[in-house]
């Protein structure tokens, strides 16, 4: 083969290579999109469960059922891309890259859409674990329904210090808290018990001083 024949094979080959790797690519940035839109599908339903919303739930998984449907077919049409070694690095080093949501990242998700407020927020904020431990998770999920079943508005000092007392832990005093307690002579615990106490009657005092 002389050297303009060899010079158009390479560019063949070259040419080839660069379609396949844009459909690699294309193919996984498909995945990612359909994982993308399952993480939050599954986000939804996870505050749509949380808030007792039946209508949402439903829909957040019909949602995720499609990304899962779409992930299945994307998933069988790239496996032809993994059989040879390069796809397999490649694969390899999206599986390295994959994102998963930080505890920030969930809580300004919950925010942003109202499924909480920011009281409930730092109660997150400051245990984390019931949002990492799948049993923690579950408490959680069955103290909010019990205080839907009180009647306790979200939002609302009584729904937060019901919260705090069912679940056994303490919010977090700001700075101007940790001050406060610090001038009365008591331990920030014991503060933060007194704070418990005080947002379950917020609401006495809101109404007297209307």
């Amino acid at each position: 083969m002389n050297q303009p024949q060899q010079t158009y094979q390479d560019a063949l080959a070259a040419e080839r290579r660069a379609r396949e790797q844009s459909d690699y690519d294309s193919m996984v940035n498909a995945i990612a999109a359909a994982q993308s839109d399952a993480e939050a599908a599954q986000l939804q339903a996870q505050q749509c469960s949380a808030m007792g919303d039946h209508a949402g739930l439903a829909d957040a998984y019909r949602r995720m059922a499609r990304a899962e449907s779409r992930l299945t077919t994307l998933e069988s049409g790239k496996e032809a891309f993994d059989d040879n070694e390069a796809s397999r690095v490649r694969q390899a080093e999206i599986q390295q890259q994959q994102r998963q949501y930080s505890l920030d990242e969930m809580i300004n998700y919950w925010l942003a859409n109202r499924a909480i407020d920011n009281r409930e927020a730092d109660l997150l904020r400051r245990h984390p674990e019931y949002l990492t431990d799948p049993k923690k998770w579950q408490e959680l999920q069955a103290v909010n329904r019990e205080a839907y079943q009180k009647g306790l508005q979200r939002g609302t000092g009584q729904h937060i210090g019901f919260m705090y007392e069912r679940l056994g832990v303490l919010p977090r005093l700001n700075p101007e808290q940790q001050r406060a307690a610090k001038d009365s002579g008591v331990s920030e615990e014991v503060y933060a018990q007194n704070e418990i106490k005080r947002l379950k009657v917020e609401h006495l005092y809101q109404r007297s001083n209307q």
